[in-house]
């Protein structure tokens, strides 16, 4: 019976992330495998490349400046198509869900998170999280991915180094 319930729910998580992911272009329209428009761009050139985007993103795309979740929501709007490019690499690499808007850090499934005093520190922080599964460092203070304190260090250098000791 456990094997049975088990099955059912995989099959229909997996039939939800079917309905939700892209499946194909027509002209300029993005539609999912259910035959619904996610998405409509300007033009059709724009759709290919989104849906090639998509595939490898678990569904988000860039219009331009602007990153979409795979039900076709915006999630943020870049101040440069290459921002939008770097936070879906940034979503390709890591399983952490994070990505850096400038300065403010954001999680792809919880939105904002948190401000750092310049866009080199987000990028840092990504860096490391991506390194301690989630786990990063923001002005001696650390963090999980989820936005959550963790433990407070005097130094950001001695949260660096307490990060390199953290075992899971």
């Amino acid at each position: 019976m456990k094997y049975l319930l088990a099955l059912l729910a995989l099959t229909f998580a997996s039939l939800a992330q079917a309905q939700l992911h892209p499946a194909r272009c027509e002209g300029n329209e993005l539609l999912s495998h259910y035959n619904t428009l996610i998405y409509r761009f300007s033009f059709s050139s724009d759709c290919s490349k989104a849906l090639e985007e998509s595939r490898t993103t678990q569904g988000r795309f860039c219009d331009s400046d602007k990153l979409f979740l795979s039900n076709g929501f915006m999630f943020l709007d870049f101040n440069w198509s290459s921002e939008c490019q770097e936070a879906l690499e940034s979503l390709r690499s890591s399983d952490t869900g994070l990505i850096c808007d400038g300065t403010a850090m954001h999680q792809i499934q919880w939105g904002y998170l948190l401000h750092h005093s310049f866009s080199a520190h987000c990028q840092e922080a990504l860096n490391e999280a991506k390194e301690h599964k989630g786990l990063f460092c923001k002005d001696g203070q650390m963090y999980n991915q989820w936005g959550q304190f963790i433990r407070d260090y005097t130094f950001r250098s001695s949260c660096q180094e307490a990060l390199k000791y953290i075992t899971f």
